[in-house]
């Protein structure tokens, strides 16, 4: 005899069980997927505050390493003859390679000068300026003039446009004009003239000869600071202060950097080596501006979001600490650049 048995189904416990094992495994895969989902943001936060901190310190470093570059010109920049209008303003005196602004308060020490004000900087943070000497490789060529005031001539397709400000040397003595022709490029023609330009030049008379021998090249002198940036947050800007104001002129260079701070190593006994280093308010107290070998920099730098739990947290950035309670990933880059032009 044969017995067969009919399909009677599964039991409410069954079901109820391969629920809740079901459930178990599903609650394991999601937390994995979070943490994992958790991981991915935290590190490519983390990797873009890296990345921007790098950058960042490459700019600041590299202009830093250039302050005070006059080409073949050992002379010092105060040395030179300056021949604008308004050559005792931040934006024209070019006579420091290295300018610096502390932060202090709501303000800043020494002040800041009103053309830079005006750029909104945000308080909290230091503010260096630089000056250096770019493209210095433009040839003075014939006709030679002996009268110091006429005008020089470069060969055609130098590069340099109506209004730019240069630098002309040759090791000797340099002098430091505006361009006031129409294309200068073109005509290898570099007319002087006063009344033209901003600020424009107060007289056309460079107080030497130069001949072929002689080098031009724009001197520029920029100012770094923070500045709300496109994304609402606080940012890094460079501005040029001999440049007009124009839709990149200043320029966001990083976003979400939150605090910079420099100090200044200063020869305070003139033998060419650093004995201390001092705030930007200190240096300007006694003096030393022109006696600044080197500077120590460092950044705050912070992700766009909170990717991590909200705790307090504090950075060491130098001499100050900066407290923070957010969820956002922060990392402190800090360099010391010396400037090579003053170096022994």
């Amino acid at each position: 005899m044969s017995c067969r048995t009919r399909q009677a189904g599964v039991s409410l416990v069954e079901i109820l069980i391969a629920l809740t094992l079901s459930l178990i495994l599903m609650a394991g895969v999601l937390q994995v997927l979070s943490h994992t989902k958790r991981t991915y943001t935290l590190q490519d936060a983390l990797a873009r505050v890296q990345e921007n901190g790098r950058f960042a310190i490459e700019v600041l470093g590299r202009d830093l390493r250039m302050a005070g570059y006059l080409g073949c010109n050992g002379r010092a920049l105060d040395q030179v003859v300056n021949t604008l209008n308004d050559s005792d303003t931040l934006a024209y005196d070019f006579a420091d390679a290295i300018r610096g602004f502390g932060a202090s308060g709501t303000g800043w020490q020494p002040p800041l000068d009103s053309a830079l004000l005006a750029r909104s900087p945000l308080a909290g943070s230091d503010i260096v300026t630089l000056t250096a000497l770019q493209d210095d490789d433009i040839a003075v060529v014939p006709p030679f003039m002996n009268n110091q005031s006429a005008t020089l001539h470069a060969a055609p397709g130098s590069g340099l446009q109506q209004f730019d400000i240069v630098l002309v040397g040759d090791c000797r003595h340099s002098a430091i004009m505006q361009i006031t022709n129409n294309n200068p490029s073109g005509s290898g023609e570099l007319v002087h003239n006063t009344g033209l330009g901003t600020p424009g030049n107060a007289t056309s008379n460079l107080g030497a000869v130069f001949q072929g021998d002689a080098e031009i090249g724009r001197i520029v002198r920029r100012s770094y600071f923070l500045r709300t940036g496109q994304n609402g947050r606080p940012a890094l800007w460079q501005y040029h202060n001999s440049r007009p104001v124009s839709g990149s002129n200043p320029a966001e260079l990083i976003s979400n950097v939150e605090r910079m701070v420099v100090r200044y190593g200063v020869d305070t006994t003139g033998d060419r080596q650093i004995d201390a280093y001092h705030t930007a308010a200190e240096v300007e107290t006694a003096g030393l501006w022109p006696r600044v070998l080197s500077a120590r920099l460092a950044l705050l730098l912070a992700s766009a979001d909170e990717v991590q739990p909200r705790e307090a947290r504090s950075y060491a950035l130098l001499d100050e600490t900066v407290a923070t309670d957010d969820g956002r990933v922060r990392r402190v880059f800090a360099t010391t650049v010396t400037l090579r032009n003053r170096a022994p």
